[in-house]
């Protein structure tokens, strides 16, 4: 097959479009607002360990910021809709926090989880695991 410079160009506009396509679904497939929607028939866990007891116990608010463009925020998607899961299990509240630069203010680095209770909050600054997580939310 013989193509010349004008079907060359066509092929790699084509090319790019697609690509350029794909990004744009892969990343409102993230988007934090359909996270609840998408996994909502998910069975949830029924198991619960001593940490989860306690955490139980405590008002608790666990809030995620994220950036939809940003490679560890979309790495850590699978295990905040995981933890998210085990929070609604035990009942802690969760929020997800879209940044953008006017929003986010005191944030230094994405993603940050901060656990509020009461008037406070503690930065989690461990590594971005569920049992890490959910371990470092017991001991509040």
């Amino acid at each position: 097959m013989n193509l010349n410079n004008t079907d060359m160009i066509k092929y790699g506009i084509l090319f790019v479009m697609i690509a350029l396509i794909a990004y744009i679904v892969y990343i409102n497939y993230f988007n934090s607002e359909n996270v609840d929607n998408r996994n909502q028939n998910n069975q949830i866990e029924n198991n619960k360990n001593e940490n989860e007891n306690k955490i139980a116990n405590d008002k608790l608010t666990v809030v995620l910021y994220k950036q939809k463009t940003c490679s560890h925020c979309i790495d850590f998607i699978p295990t905040w809709i995981d933890l998210q899961k085990k929070f609604n299990n035990l009942g802690i509240s969760h929020k997800t926090v879209e940044c953008t630069e006017e929003d986010c203010d005191g944030i230094q680095y994405i993603p940050t989880i901060r656990i509020f209770k009461e008037d406070d909050y503690v930065e989690y600054k461990g590594d971005r695991t569920q049992k890490n997580i959910l371990d470092f939310i017991s001991k509040l």
